[in-house]
């Protein structure tokens, strides 16, 4: 997949209080949107780019990681944000990985997602994971989570894929509604083992 794609999601209010202020991970101007999302349904429709992000941007998906540790969602227990940056780094080089920024119209960052091909099972075929998908809390259920969704499965239809995972934390359970509605099935319970130190 190359270039970027246009998804339409509503416009902010008119009403909404913009202010400029500085990311988590130090870039001034991102817009920072404050308001009341229950009217946005009716807004006219406005383009969110979605791009595949290169080397340079691992702070920056890094950033949109840690909209996951708001609740229902915790902050992993060893959480360093440094060696994400550099494990980021480390996915970035990978050819069969890709790591998804979407943008607002004003360059805000939106969302994220990330998506592997890992294993090909011998009941299933090759498997595509989704790792993360995480996107700004003021701006959920307008549409941004459909377009990163939407981009990580056609680049695992693109990439050979049979068939795409996703895990998600039991609490979850709006995201897990979202999940169905877009075509998944509820196959399976999830359990995790920890082993040796972090690297």
């Amino acid at each position: 997949m190359s270039g970027s794609r246009s998804i339409p999601v509503p416009a902010p209010p008119p009403s909404r209080i913009e202010q400029v202020t500085t990311s988590a991970c130090g870039s001034p101007g991102l817009r920072e949107r404050t308001a009341d999302l229950a009217d946005a349904v009716d807004d006219p429709p406005m383009g969110i780019q979605i791009r595949r992000l290169q080397r340079g941007t691992e702070a920056e998906f890094v950033t949109g990681l840690q909209w996951l540790f708001d609740p229902p969602g915790s902050r992993p227990p060893d959480w360093d944000r440094d060696r994400a940056v550099e494990r980021t780094a480390q996915v970035l080089a990978d050819e069969n990985a890709a790591l998804f920024a979407a943008r607002s119209p004003e360059n805000q960052l939106v969302g994220v997602a990330s998506i592997y091909l890992d294993i090909v099972s011998v009941r299933f075929g090759r498997r595509a994971s989704i790792e993360d998908l995480a996107v700004h809390p003021e701006w959920r259920s307008q549409g941004v989570g459909a377009g990163l969704l939407a981009t990580a499965k056609e680049w695992a239809q693109e990439h050979g894929a049979d068939y795409i995972f996703l895990e998600s934390g039991i609490g979850r359970t709006e995201a897990h509604r979202f999940y169905v509605r877009q075509g998944a099935t509820h196959a399976a319970a999830a359990f995790r083992w920890t082993t040796g130190q972090p690297r």
